[in-house]
């Protein structure tokens, strides 16, 4: 289905390249405005529609940052499927009416058709604000009223009374002006029923039915549970189970299924160990490992009424992207996008969650000491990973699509990773990182060792309790060896810390 929702969103952008273009020839220079859209769909592949619109925008524009991803109650009409609702900030050198024909565009070739008014649609797209570029940016103020759909009014006006627009907004700016108040006053100051069953959700795989998985987060950034992500490592060196599962491909499928009959989430398949001074694969290699395995647990998922849900561990975009044909839904990239340059665009054409995990140098020179010298480990941790996202990571990938990692072994000594661990440094990590999604990845590590320098696979109870720390401070998943230990122990943690919680 990821598959074909991207070969789906390539068609939709070849075809409307010159719809979209066209208007922008005709207009006399302008300089670029920042503009912000409200995107929303309740019909049909809602997730499908939004992704394919964002493709589009890139062709009239350019992507500054998006918002997270929320579901909500319908407004106006209440007998309706519930909205998934984003906000995009947007770079263009559009004038507001030729913004609004080429929005117009991108509903129509997405797949809208007319509806009665504030009545279901497959994809909406709003301009609510308009800020000009001259020295400074500045609000512009527009009312056009033309025949049929081409009335136009901005600031939107109706922006003040909806929370799935307001939530938005404040994720891109808390303090951006709408009049005389900011977004996040004016969603302070909002009280209405549809504000309080607003849901923040990321897309993680497909469920059994089919369709989408939309896993709910809560309002304060976690999830309602931790998320449980098993390793299946088809490698004969990985540094716990090297060679474990990479003897036969039944054995490395029937690993998999184990582990989600276990209660994983999601197995993370990888084809290349990252240990320190571990020696690279060549791609091809790595890809002639990994995209068999993932092809036949997606086979097997299909077949015994699973969900799919299957990230493919490489820092290889080739890898990537093979993996995501034969049906992984998430990358997890260790080198954040460092390694191959073209690893966070593949993520954006392919339009599936991309895990950044934090690093300096790579397997070969990460034990380095000049690679673990740190003056304020966590600030330093959360910013440097931070630029990474702002600079190269926003303008391809839609928000609720990014998972930090802290990296948790890889260039910190054993003092640095026990510090990341705690769970106020998880909750200051997340803080910086903007309440994204963050993944935790202690599983039987080095630093975990007893004095006695116990075997990896010796080390899963003091991987429970390092995590139950992490989850405690707001870590939304953890990556590990041993699925049931993980589930149920996470499983009686959040019961303890939702007790006492109004129903």
């Amino acid at each position: 289905m990821l598959g074909r929702l991207a070969l789906f969103s390539a068609k939709v952008a070849f075809a409307l390249t010159s719809t979209l273009t066209g208007p922008r020839r005709g207009l006399a220079s302008l300089k670029s405005s920042s503009v912000y859209i409200a995107v929303g769909s309740n019909l049909g592949d809602r997730c499908s529609a939004i992704h394919a619109a964002i493709q589009l925008l890139k062709q009239i524009g350019s992507i500054h940052s998006t918002s997270f991803l929320y579901e909500s109650i319908p407004m106006y009409v209440s007998e309706q499927p519930r909205f998934l609702n984003a906000a995009i900030r947007l770079e263009t050198n559009l004038s507001p009416q030729a913004l609004l024909t080429s929005l117009q565009s991108i509903e129509k070739k997405v797949g809208r058709t007319l509806s009665y008014r504030n009545g279901p649609r497959l994809l909406d797209l709003d301009i609510l604000l308009y800020l000009e570029c001259g020295e400074h940016y500045r609000s512009v103020d527009v009312s056009i009223e033309n025949s049929g759909e081409n009335n136009l009014q901005i600031p939107h006006p109706r922006i003040r009374e909806r929370a799935f627009v307001l939530q938005p907004l404040v994720d891109l700016n808390p303090q951006l002006l709408i009049g005389e108040k900011s977004a996040y006053v004016l969603l302070q100051e909002l009280q209405c029923k549809e504000k309080k069953s607003l849901q923040r959700v990321m897309p993680l795989g497909i469920n059994a039915s089919g369709e989408v998985r939309l896993v709910p987060v809560t309002s304060d950034g976690k999830f309602g549970s931790a998320l449980v992500q098993g390793i299946l490592n088809i490698t004969p060196d990985s540094f716990s189970d090297g060679g474990a599962h990479c003897s036969t491909l039944d054995s490395a499928v029937g690993a998999g299924i184990q582990m989600i009959r276990d209660g994983a989430d999601v197995v993370d398949v990888g084809g290349e160990s990252t240990r320190p001074n571990s020696e690279p694969v060549s791609q091809a290699e790595e890809e002639a490992r990994v995209v068999p395995v993932v092809s036949a647990l997606v086979a097997r998922c299909r077949r015994d009424g699973l969900p799919i849900c299957i990230s493919i561990d490489t820092r290889n975009a080739k890898t990537a992207e093979a993996a995501v044909a034969a049906g992984a839904c998430i990358i997890n990239d260790v080198s954040g996008g460092r390694h191959d340059l073209d690893m966070i665009a593949a993520a954006g054409r392919l339009m599936v969650p991309l895990i950044l995990m934090h690093s300096r140098g790579n397997p070969q020179s990460m034990s380095q000491a000049t690679n673990q010298m740190y003056r304020n480990l966590v600030h330093e941790v959360a910013d440097e990973l931070l630029l990474q996202i702002r600079n190269h990571v926003n303008a391809q990938l839609p928000r609720w699509l990014q998972i930090v990692d802290p990296g948790i072994g890889f260039a910190k000594g054993t003092n640095d990773c026990l510090e990341l661990l705690k769970p106020e440094s998880v909750n200051l990590f997340k803080g910086r990182l903007e309440g994204r999604a963050v993944l935790i990845g202690a599983s039987r590590k080095r630093f975990l060792a007893t004095e006695s320098d116990d075997a990896p696979r010796d080390r899963d109870w003091a991987t429970v309790g390092v995590h139950a720390l992490a989850i405690v401070g707001g870590a939304d998943m953890v990556r590990v060896h041993n699925v049931a230990a993980a589930r149920q122990s996470i499983d009686a943690l959040i019961r303890v810390l939702r007790a006492g919680e109004t129903k």
